[in-house]
């Protein structure tokens, strides 16, 4: 009678093999590596909206005359073998690399940059570490300009501070004797007029715009362009909000007329305090909330005229400021140095 109720080995295991078993450790959605590379794209627009490729790996090559926007935050990205585009690129966690490129035109998020056998570059970067070229020529940077609404947390999503930049600081890794493989854009250069918005409408709701007043990247002129010689810095000490006042503060100071050269934010420990600001309790006392953004100004006048400007703000953060024109280059030197070893660190 146990026939009428059970089926045969043989039975279960046909079942078995038609059904595809599910496993409570993976739940995890499917993902097509297709899905993050582009490939043989001509005379075309494509947009990859926020939430689609969010920290994954992505491949652009053997692309022509096209435009490329990837708003997402991304893991790593190599572009190979592209001519005459256009390209934006998300906050990227690692490394972009370009290969065998030539004659484009790209704004990039990364903490680390690096090309290889590229030709006439023009990129507006934003870029943790020190940016590397490597037998390439006429390639130009200037400062990463950028907004939508998605953007600050895709910065913070990949682990990358809008603070710290290092697009000025290029290194050759293969130097011609007496040639530039490498230069800055015209202090003037706007990345609307080398990377356009997309027009198509599944961007109209997010905002995009490429007002300097709304980048969430401040604009800076970088260490090469250095007017004057009177520096100052001023560092805030985390509290909440701290971003949108940071951003407020330098959009204040550059309608002032203020020349901005670097920003940095960077952990420091109370200990640590003293070498950089002096012995003042409240600064050790504030150093332990979080991480400080140090701003770097230069020009004439420079100190008299921002510690006006931060006394608007005293009652909102706490902030450092150089006390004097003699200070200020020794307060600049200190700090970017230690930012610069406990980055490299």
């Amino acid at each position: 009678m146990g026939c009428l109720f059970s089926k045969t080995n043989s039975d279960k295991m046909d079942l078995e093999d038609n059904e595809e078993q599910e496993f409570s450790w993976d739940k995890r959605k499917k993902v097509d590596p297709n899905d993050f590379i582009i490939d043989k794209l001509v005379g075309e627009t494509t947009v990859r909206l926020p939430g689609t490729a969010d920290g994954q790996q992505f491949m652009i090559m053997n692309c022509k005359d096209s435009s490329i926007y990837i708003y997402n935050h991304l893991n790593t990205i190599t572009i190979d073998k592209c001519t005459n585009c256009k390209i934006f690129l998300g906050p990227t966690k690692g490394s972009v690399f370009l290969r065998d490129c030539e004659n484009c035109q790209c704004v990039i998020a990364c903490q680390q940059f690096r090309t290889r056998d590229c030709k006439k570059i023009d990129t507006f970067l934003h870029c943790d570490t020190q940016p590397i070229i490597e037998s390439s020529v006429k390639m130009r940077f200037g400062c990463f300009q950028y907004y939508y609404k998605q953007l600050a947390g895709q910065f913070r999503g990949a682990g990358i501070s809008p603070f710290n930049t290092n697009w000025s600081n290029i290194h050759d890794f293969t130097p011609v004797p007496e040639e530039e493989n490498w230069s800055l854009l015209p202090q003037n250069a706007k990345a609307e007029d080398y990377v356009p918005l997309p027009t198509t409408d599944e961007v109209k709701e997010m905002n995009l715009s490429l007002e300097i007043s709304k980048s969430v990247v401040p604009l800076s002129i970088g260490n090469k362009n250095k007017p004057g010689s009177e520096e100052c810095l001023v560092a805030f000490f985390w509290c909440d909000g701290i971003d949108e006042i940071v951003l407020e503060f330098l959009n204040k100071a550059r309608d002032g007329g203020f020349n901005l050269i670097q920003t940095k934010e960077v952990k420091i420990q109370p200990s640590e305090v003293p070498n950089l600001f002096g012995q003042n309790p409240k600064y050790e006392d504030a150093s332990k909330r979080g991480d400080i953004i140090g701003i770097e100004f230069c020009g004439e006048s420079t100190v008299q005229n921002v510690r006006k400007l931060v006394d608007e703000f005293s009652g909102r953060a706490v902030i450092f400021v150089s006390n004097s024109a003699e200070d200020g280059a020794t307060d600049v030197e200190k700090f970017f140095n230690f930012a610069d070893i406990q980055m490299a660190v």
